[in-house]
């Protein structure tokens, strides 16, 4: 009942703004930095992060009205000047399928990942597919911020992968009512330099929570951040953000915004010297 619920809302699960409120607490950004969230919905909880840590959001959307409500988010912070907006990039949301997006290995400092709760029965659970793809852009020692079905961590493949490249893992399922309608979990994690052999207890522990139910703890308001993310590694004019889709409405706004033809020698060529004029007989 629930997979059939899942396809026809597209797995389109917004994380409730009582919850993203949770787990600030839980979260600090010193030093600012980027953070990415590759199955945005409607930008709510990317604009939400964004907002609270001072923190350049980034994001892609396959669905085209929900992609449109997260460009609208997102455009609102940077009309109320609530972002430091240090990266020189116009489009900051794309809409289109993430695993076309262009990005910056370990240009972000917080992943955010609310993918859909589903299964593709070539490629397993979507949830494994989401973090695997997306891990590179994630800088070591960067947080990521996994929000799941708590059964999922019973899917021993995405428990290995878990165990393997992040450290000081917390999880919390989400508090009551929120966690009665999809049994849903918060997962805290901090990304490994490189990938470690998994250990097995690591991974059995993993696979032990799924199982829980409500035994597992709630998540607290935290008194003190958790997490603190990491300066960003990658510099402003070094990060790049982009789909290797092009979309020719996309094309069009920006050749009118900032192609050839705004260029002083582009009008240069286009302009008749006088001394080239010909006298008019």
């Amino acid at each position: 009942m629930a997979r059939l619920a899942s396809v026809e809302k597209a797995g389109f699960y917004p994380l409730p703004t009582s919850i993203t409120d949770r787990i600030l607490t839980h979260l600090a950004a010193p030093h600012g930095g980027r953070i990415l969230d590759p199955c945005a919905g409607k930008g709510v909880a990317l604009a939400h992060f964004a907002e609270a840590l001072a923190l350049e959001p980034y994001g892609a959307e396959l669905h085209h009205e929900r992609a449109e409500a997260a460009t609208e988010n997102v455009v609102a912070l940077q009309g109320r000047d609530a972002l430091p907006l240090q990266d020189p990039h116009v489009r900051r949301l794309v809409c289109g399928d993430y695993k076309l997006l262009n990005v910056t290995l370990g240009g972000v400092n917080l992943l955010y990942l609310n993918p859909p709760y589903n299964h593709d029965h070539e490629a397993g659970r979507l949830e494994y597919q989401f973090l695997r793809d997306s891990r590179p852009w994630l800088q070591p020692d960067g947080v990521l911020l996994f929000v799941i079905p708590q059964p999922v961590l019973g899917f021993r493949k995405l428990a290995r992968y878990l165990a393997s490249w992040f450290a000081d893992l917390q999880i919390w399922r989400f508090p009551q009512p929120e966690y009665s309608a999809f049994r849903q979990v918060v997962l805290f994690g901090t990304r490994r330099e490189r990938a470690h052999a998994p250990e097995t207890g690591a991974v059995t522990r993993l696979v032990e929570l799924a199982a829980q139910g409500e035994g597992l703890p709630a998540l607290p308001w935290a008194t003190a951040p958790s997490f603190t993310l990491p300066a960003p590694r990658v510099p402003a004019e070094r990060y790049h953000f982009a789909s290797r889709y092009v979309d020719h409405e996309d094309a069009i706004q920006e050749a009118a915004a900032a192609g050839v033809r705004t260029t002083a020698r582009w009008r240069e060529r286009l302009t008749v010297r006088d001394d080239l004029r010909l006298p008019v007989r």
